[in-house]
């Protein structure tokens, strides 16, 4: 199959979707690699090459050659360390294995364990899936019985036919089609609309690493209060985020209408929940950031998301060949745009007790990523973790003003929190 711009984008070596895993007590590595194994045969994806001077992905049939399970170990006190130095090496989508899994033990009851598939082939949601999976065949295979997990409704392979067929069929773009009624609206939302006005920095080599990251959380006392104020106005924590956000640039920049893109993970279908791949999108929202209470603008939010999920299945990468102005948007964001993703949960959720006598754990920090090189990227990601919120904001320092990152992560960790404390007053 031809490889779609949305993969072209991510398929620098250092552009990785990864996990960690802490196991503390017994172990077999033994099994654990048995169960990479049995995760790779099920998902196509996990074996699927993305060459782009052929402009060709190609899914391989499972051989051994197509889980690299690497047994290395650590001295005492030095287990992350040495994670993350093998963790940060390149994985190339273009050559086998695309499915990485290192193992690094500190002692005999203490081991550390990465998971790392290119971004090409596998996005934020799609991990969650591989760990979930290589923990719990993992637990099949210590009870001494076969894996039980259920068969995967749909591969990779499935979804980007889906999305070709949903470009190509004629009677969805035409007058009264579904498609048509899509690019009609993402037409009417993007007409003029700007990105966020940030500054740039004097270009040049920026010193050390192309990519920074900065970090925040919401504690779990502000988050109490923004689910509750959440109820009252009868939305979600993405319209808190996402209204939080338009505040914070409306904010920083003096704008009043604010066009923000959001990531949107591309499960929506149900045969689609379980599948390994790359199957985000982009939809925008665009708004005048003003109301008389943050509440009140809540739920201006809320029913605005509501109405643009309506079209979810035609993001504005599948529309933009019958809308010239979500074509526009995309190449005003391809090469300097930010991004705002959210995540109910985080990857690991549910099984720190998975395993009898061992306590896992999962460091979300990302390792793979911290040398990563996304020109011209900004993403913005807010992610339940446990009863916090953890914000980060991960930026090209080439593209992208420190001074203006810094300020927008704090402003919205200060949107936040005002929305938890302060709901009834005015907006911005």
């Amino acid at each position: 199959m031809p490889v779609p711009m949305g993969q072209r984008a991510v398929t620098h070596p250092t552009i990785i979707t990864d996990a960690t895993m802490i196991l503390r007590g017994p172990y077999d590595l033994d099994r654990l690699e048995e169960a990479a194994r049995a995760v790779c045969r099920r998902h196509e994806a996990l074996r699927t090459t993305v060459d782009l001077d052929a402009d060709e992905q190609t899914v391989h049939p499972y051989t051994p050659e197509t889980v690299a399970f690497h047994r290395r170990s650590a001295a005492p006190g030095r287990l992350i360390e040495t994670l993350d130095g093998w963790a940060r090496r390149p994985l190339d989508p273009a050559e086998l294995p695309v499915f990485r899994i290192e193992t690094v033990a500190e002692s005999s009851r203490l081991l550390g364990v990465h998971v790392a598939v290119p971004h090409a082939v596998a996005d934020i949601a799609a991990i969650e899936i591989v760990v979930r999976e290589l923990v719990l065949a993992y637990r099949d295979l210590l009870s001494g019985g076969p894996i039980t997990l259920p068969e995967v409704p749909a591969q990779f392979t499935d979804h980007q036919r889906s999305r070709a067929e949903l470009m190509e069929r004629e009677e969805l773009w035409s007058p009264g089609g579904a498609g048509r009624r899509a690019a009609d609206f993402w037409s009417r939302r993007l007409e003029g609309a700007e990105p966020p006005p940030f500054g740039r920095p004097a270009r040049g080599q920026a010193e050390g690493p192309r990519t920074a990251f900065l970090n925040g959380r919401l504690d779990a006392d502000l988050v109490k209060l923004l689910d509750e104020v959440c109820t009252t106005a009868r939305c979600s924590t993405f319209h808190a985020v996402l209204a939080a956000y338009e505040e914070a640039v409306s904010v920083l920049t003096g704008c009043t209408e604010v066009t923000s893109t959001c990531v949107v993970h591309g499960r929506g279908r149900p045969e689609f929940r379980e599948t390994v791949g790359l199957l985000t999108g982009e939809i925008a929202f665009r708004r005048e950031v003003a109301a008389p209470t943050r509440r009140a603008y809540l739920s201006v939010v809320a029913t605005d998301v509501y109405t643009t999920y309506v079209h979810q299945e035609y993001p504005l990468s599948v529309v933009a060949a019958h809308s010239k102005q979500a074509a526009n948007w995309l190449d005003k964001n391809r090469f300097r745009g930010i991004f705002l993703q959210y995540r109910t949960e985080k990857y690991g959720a549910g099984l720190k007790s998975a395993l009898d006598g061992v306590d896992l754990d999962f460091p979300q920090a990302s390792r793979a990523m911290l040398d990563c090189v996304m020109p011209g990227k900004a993403l913005l990601s807010v992610d339940r973790d446990g009863p916090e919120l953890s914000i980060e904001l991960m930026y090209d320092k080439r593209r992208w003003q420190a001074t203006d990152m810094t300020a927008l992560h704090e402003a919205l960790l200060t949107a936040l929190k005002n929305y938890a404390e302060t709901p009834d007053s005015q907006v911005p």
